[in-house]
């Protein structure tokens, strides 16, 4: 409202000359002393348009800048027959300052302000005066005229626009006022062309010269005057027209249509220096950004129209129209427009960046992601609407654009490493997934959560490519995780990645020894994918020794029984360096197990092969067997005697072995060392056993 107001109080400053015939054609009065190139401009157009004009009692209208000074004239003629010499007129200048005429909309104004003197009342020229701006919008707009009035109009606009270079002239009929025509043509130009635009509506010659160039003059209906104006364009030359920024011009200079085409060059015509050859470009450009409201393959056609028309460096303003239509329809734009947007993204104002940013953003990404990802490459708004708008990106959205660039991996996970800990990302194509290695290789503290959403994938045949990459070690430590927080069932996603992880016993050896499993069900889980020869022990304490100290939790029964038949089966093999240590940790198990026959078949088979079945006991006695093969492995293996006075917490068992001990060659020699052993480890606490022990080396 308070705008509205000011609006309607601002008012423009008119200065004013007067033009006659007093003792020779001169000025008679003015309220502003011009430079004098201009004052002497002014004098020479005041004067009559050339020998044998008729004048009208109308009069006649004229309009030229007056450069020096920064003052546009606008001046009606009119006939002095009461001035005793024939020819005389009297001439009443306008002066405008070129940035007051920008602020006009219409010349209507104007022509109020314009008084014919009359000999004796001379005054009220000396002063200017003042025009309000007001509210008033309305445009000038031609009148409604005959058909071929209308064609002769479209000829006149075809002849200035087309032919941007040459003077136009154009002859009327007596009958026809062509004045509002060509003050409605005259408004209709944006103010940069409006106020450097020379125009006459009647003369009989050639008024330019060297200071003023007219584009337009218009002629009486007088064949024979045509000759006046040899290098100029005659309007009844031009073509009847059809073209359609033609039409969309006409329709504007009717005001029969709601175009929004004055207000458009009024805004996008202040940096054009080309003068009239923009006008055809500018209103073919209009024409485009209005349709493209229904047929969006007109936005396109608008960009590459500003593309072949105009430099980098040109029409900003009217590139800063399209982006700021093309930043608010941002959704519904093709690539073509997607691309000009980002080409030319600093030319829009911080305040639509700041609320399109994130449509700008999301958009380009979807659309473009090799245009989003360039945007980093720039400086100022692209590369901030690129950085703020990857961070709000949803995962979703950015493996879709990266589905269709793979090679934009790299660069996009320099802003979003996330996006590969998310398993969605690791069910792309291929060709993405593979393009993720080589960015990951330095950043070894992001491996296991990448790891981790490989293996959530579910997709088996990453396993492969995930090892060659980041080694076996590195996956086992996620994969040990994986197992322990299971709920001891090993879930199905593991299967492919564990089967590959025992292609390297070396690493499991690896983790097995740092303690890393920390359940249980873990360790069974590797028992039943393994061999129990299969993970090596080159030096010190077994793998499995050490494992099993750092881990705990409840198993199944049959789950234990097969954990510790793997373990005795290891310490019965040849791969162990801790025998001893794996049958003091499995051998009470087994044999309570095979005591009351509670030992499935699985867990049996580890060690029938490794048990010895001579034929000195029946094999169905698997107690007996499990004695006979740890006495043995003791005895031929010189275990450390203290390992063997200390197995099973059951000393009647005890009591069995030490029996088999002494049936074996040497194997009383060996108990005299078990016998010592206890003695210095602590007799009393093993007093049973050291009187077994003597009782059966009486």
């Amino acid at each position: 409202m308070a705008h509205k107001l000011m609006q309607q109080m601002q008012s423009i400053k008119i200065h004013q000359a007067l033009h006659g015939y007093v003792d020779g054609h001169r000025e008679i009065a003015s309220s502003l002393k011009l430079k004098p190139q201009d004052s002497k401009t002014m004098l020479i157009l005041s004067d009559i348009a050339g020998s044998g004009v008729r004048v009208s009692d109308e009069g006649y209208l004229t309009g030229y800048p007056l450069t020096d000074s920064g003052y546009y004239a606008i001046a009606k003629t009119w006939p002095a027959p009461e001035m005793a010499r024939p020819g005389c007129v009297w001439t009443h200048t306008l002066l405008i300052d070129f940035a007051d005429l920008a602020n006009l909309k219409s010349a209507k104004k104007l022509l109020t302000i314009f008084r014919r003197p009359m000999l004796g009342e001379l005054n009220g020229y000396s002063s200017h005066c003042e025009m309000g701006l007001g509210l008033d919008s309305e445009l000038d707009c031609i009148p409604e005229l005959s058909i071929d009035s209308n064609q002769w109009t479209r000829k006149l606009l075809l002849a200035l626009y087309s032919k941007p270079e040459k003077s136009v002239i154009a002859t009327y009929t007596s009958d026809f006022d062509p004045a509002p025509v060509v003050l409605a043509l005259w408004f209709q130009q944006w103010p940069r062309l409006r106020r450097a635009f020379c125009f006459c509506t009647s003369t009989t010659t050639d008024r330019s010269s060297d200071r003023v160039t007219f584009d337009l003059q218009l002629v009486p209906n007088d064949l024979g005057l045509r000759r006046q104006f040899p290098s100029a364009i005659d309007v009844a030359d031009m073509p009847t027209s059809t073209n359609t920024w033609l039409d969309h011009a006409f329709k504007d200079l009717a005001c029969s249509s709601q175009s929004s085409l004055r207000d458009f060059l009024r805004r996008v015509g202040g940096d054009m220096t080309t003068g009239r050859s923009a006008f055809a470009t500018l209103t073919t450009l209009h024409e485009l950004i209005e349709e493209s409201e229904t047929q969006p393959s007109s936005f396109d056609e608008a960009i590459t129209l500003l593309d072949d028309e105009f430099t980098v460096s040109t029409a900003i303003a009217a590139r800063k129209f399209v982006l700021l239509r093309a930043a608010n329809h941002v959704k519904s734009l093709s690539i073509r427009a997607l691309d000009f947007l980002v080409r030319n993204l600093d030319l829009l104002d911080n305040e639509i960046l700041s609320l399109q940013a994130s449509n700008i953003g999301n958009s380009i990404w979807m659309k473009s992601p090799v245009a989003f990802v360039g945007l980093f490459d720039a400086v100022g708004a692209g590369n901030a609407i690129a950085t703020s708008t990857l961070s709000t990106l949803t995962n979703e959205s950015l493996i879709g654009g990266l589905q269709s660039a793979p090679e934009l991996v790299a660069p996009i996970l320099v802003h979003r490493p996330d996006i590969v800990m998310d398993p969605n990302f690791w069910n792309s194509d291929v060709d993405i997934r593979n393009a993720v290695f080589d960015v990951v290789q330095n950043n070894q503290d992001k491996w296991q959560a990448i790891i981790s959403a490989m293996i959530a994938s579910g997709v088996a045949d990453l396993a492969k490519s995930a090892f060659n990459n980041f080694g076996f070690t590195a996956i086992w430590r996620v994969l040990v995780q994986k197992l322990d927080d299971a709920n001891k069932a090993m879930p199905q996603a593991l299967l492919p990645w564990l089967e590959y992880a025992m292609l390297d016993k070396g690493a499991l050896a690896q983790i097995l020894a740092e303690g890393r499993f920390k359940r249980r069900h873990s360790l069974a889980t590797i028992a039943h994918m393994t061999s129990p020869d299969s993970v090596p022990n080159e030096y010190g304490k077994d793998p499995w020794v050490l494992a099993m100290q750092n881990a705990e939790g409840d198993l199944q029964q049959s789950e234990v029984a097969y954990l510790m038949s793997y373990l005795l089966s290891r310490a019965l093999g040849s791969t162990s360096h801790s025998s001893a240590e794996l049958v003091a940790i499995s051998f009470d198990v087994i044999y309570r197990a095979a005591m009351n026959n509670s030992i499935n078949n699985e867990a049996w088979d580890l060690l029938n092969n490794r048990l010895p079945n001579a034929g000195w006991w029946d094999t169905w006695d698997r107690c007996q067997q499990l004695r006979q093969a740890v006495a043995e492995l003791f005895l031929y293996r010189k275990l450390p005697a203290e390992g063997f006075g200390q197995l099973s917490h059951d000393d009647n068992v005890f009591a069995e072995l030490a029996i088999v001990e002494t049936n074996l060659y040497k194997g009383k020699r060996y108990l005299k060392k078990v016998r010592q052993a206890l003695s210095t480890t602590d007799s009393q606490k093993f007093s049973q056993r050291i009187h077994v022990i003597d009782k059966l080396l009486d």
